[in-house]
């Protein structure tokens, strides 16, 4: 990953935002938006 396309996760780790966190997050609005399988790719 570039340095450019990093800023996201720096921001989130100084935020204290873990991975597993966010990814968890992701999972839950994709849920909450009735999002189809082919949406997670």
């Amino acid at each position: 990953m570039s340095d450019h396309n990093r800023w996201l996760a720096e921001e989130l780790a100084r935020a204290g935002v873990s991975r597993r966190e966010f990814m968890g997050f992701c999972a839950a609005m994709a849920s909450a938006l009735a999002l189809p399988n082919a949406a997670a790719a």
